[in-house]
């Protein structure tokens, strides 16, 4: 099988931390390992060029839409559609008719936005014309509003892989529990009160404090959260750059999660970040206990848990409540958590035979 996934340049990539990237990314490293092929099309590029990261994926940049275009037009039978600029919608939903008859779109889903008006806006190309086959969408309210725009909808979880997923045995019982903060420095993703949590342990001799921020190039490297961060007592504090994802900072990143005990996630606004949080998915399968926030999907997917703080002074609430959490409270909410994970069944393998049952169905059925 031949798949190709289309979208503006900014919209994903191979190189970029980011949940929509990593989606892409994980499903193309899955389906390749299984002998399809993959290539990342996009448009809006510095300059035409093509390359390949790794076997079984090519990578083709194009600095026009029209270009990006005549390339699908010239050999793709399936299209996962990511996005396209406000100004191409009418050209592509003209593209798509003509070519309905030899290639299945699918469009990704993985925004949510904050208002009506907004989410009108973003869907508004399939209200005008609906994808064939469908839509694949990262979370069962996606699902619900893409079915509410004469969208034929599909649940596709963003993956995780296998290399994630630990016992909550494999940490020691003694020593230190980590409280660990990932993610972008920014109001919408809760760093703010990430960091007042952390301003609140920092005199706790029995946790170890720990920030991993990353940055868009260009974004100052002193601005005032990061001095935050920086000034509170113990925390140790690294940064990367956006455009920086490699195969090690993947697999540092599943490291530093497995060595979490409590994975702060307190967001503000679900928007922020595609509807399923992938920080949220890849903390659960590491077995950390995630204080988070009741905003968007993260209750659904996470699961009844007195970590999902409503309390409007997170840093004071989460603080209590690592500090009042025992050996047994830890290690129950991680079972509870791994009995979760199984029920999703998010891990890579998984979300692969998903897409490809979906592709396989949807054949059929033409």
């Amino acid at each position: 099988m031949k798949l190709t996934c289309f979208g503006v340049a900014v919209s994903f990539g191979y190189g970029q931390i980011g949940g929509t990237d990593a989606l892409f990314r994980r499903i193309a490293g899955e389906m390749t390992a299984r002998g399809h092929s993959i290539e990342f099309v996009h448009y809006g590029c510095r300059a035409d060029r093509r390359y390949s990261p790794e076997p079984g994926l090519e990578v083709f940049e194009f600095r026009e839409f029209a270009s990006a275009l005549a390339h699908i037009a010239g050999g793709a039978s399936i299209v996962l559609v990511n996005a396209v600029r406000s100004e191409h919608r009418l050209k592509f939903i003209s593209f798509r008719r003509r070519m309905r008859s030899s290639i299945a779109f699918y469009i990704v889903y993985s925004l949510f936005a904050r208002t009506p008006w907004r989410r009108l806006l973003h869907f508004l190309e399939a209200e005008i014309y609906p994808y064939r086959p469908g839509a694949l969408c990262v979370s069962p309210r996606l699902v619900a509003e893409a079915g509410r725009r004469r969208q034929r909808a599909h649940l596709l979880l963003p993956p995780v892989p296998e290399a994630f997923f630990r016992s909550g045995s494999v940490r020691p019982a003694g020593g230190r529990r980590a409280v660990t903060y990932i993610g972008r420095l920014e109001e919408g993703k809760g760093a703010a009160e990430a960091i007042g949590t952390m301003e609140h342990l920092a005199a706790s001799p029995g946790l170890q404090l720990r920030v991993s921020a990353y940055a868009f190039k260009g974004e100052p490297s002193a601005d005032a959260m990061e001095k935050r961060v920086m000034a509170v007592p113990g925390v140790s504090y690294v940064r990367r750059d956006h455009d920086g994802w490699s195969p090690a900072v993947e697999s540092e990143l599943a490291a530093e999660l497995a060595g979490t005990d409590f994975l702060l996630l307190p967001y503000r606004d679900a928007s922020c970040s595609i509807d399923v949080p992938l920080l949220l998915l890849e903390g659960m399968a590491s077995g950390c206990c995630i204080l988070s926030r009741p905003v968007g999907e993260v209750p659904a997917i996470y699961g009844a848990s007195p970590f999902v703080v409503a309390d409007p002074d997170f840093p004071a609430a989460a603080s209590a409540l690592i500090g009042k959490c025992s050996a047994a409270d830890l290690s129950s909410e991680r079972d509870r958590v791994a009995r979760r994970c199984r029920e999703l069944a998010f891990d890579t393998p998984s979300v692969t035979d998903e897409l490809l049952r979906i592709i396989t169905e949807n054949r059929r059925g033409q």
